[in-house]
């Protein structure tokens, strides 16, 4: 299964605020739940 997601405010950098907000989303649902 795959998602995806369009960030309309962001370019190609990881440093983007947009594309940012969206990395940290995607790693925290692969966290483990406490």
């Amino acid at each position: 299964e795959a998602e995806l997601r369009i960030v309309p405010d962001a370019g190609h950098a990881m440093t983007e605020p947009g594309i940012i907000h969206e990395l940290v989303g995607a790693t925290q649902r692969f966290a483990p739940s406490a």
